[in-house]
């Protein structure tokens, strides 16, 4: 096995909040989905307004209408319950915001393992 050497730098890289976007999160199977809005149906009307208010307080300062984003993200998974007409906005918002998932394009450009030359090149072709 090759060991690399490594040099530590003095550049740190800083993370910056204002450069995030957020995607809608859809975790990979119809039961997932499922699941996990049940489990936001099964909490209080308390309960779930507070959770709201405690993401919408952490992060609306980072996304321009956030409360339209989880709205739009509720959307693609309301097909998944079946009386929507009892739920409140708070709730849905909810649901929404937990299929939101926040993603730094930048980190994705300096952690993307195809982005980094491997340190043995000699069986490869040229190009």
């Amino acid at each position: 096995m090759q060991k690399i050497k490594v040099k530590r730098r003095e550049t740190k890289f800083v993370s910056d909040p204002s450069r995030v976007i957020n995607k809608f999160y859809y975790p990979g199977n119809e039961q997932r989905a499922r699941n996990i809005i049940d489990r936001v149906l099964n909490l209080s009307e308390d309960t779930a307004l507070n959770l709201l208010e405690q993401i919408l307080s952490s992060f609306e300062h980072r996304h321009r209408n956030l409360q339209k984003v989880f709205k739009r993200n509720y959307q693609h998974v309301s097909v998944f319950i079946h009386d929507q007409s009892i739920l409140s906005e708070a709730r849905k918002l909810l649901i929404g915001s937990y299929f939101t998932h926040e993603y730094s394009v930048e980190a994705a450009g300096f952690f993307n393992p195809s982005m980094v030359t491997h340190p043995d090149q000699k069986n490869l072709r040229k190009g």
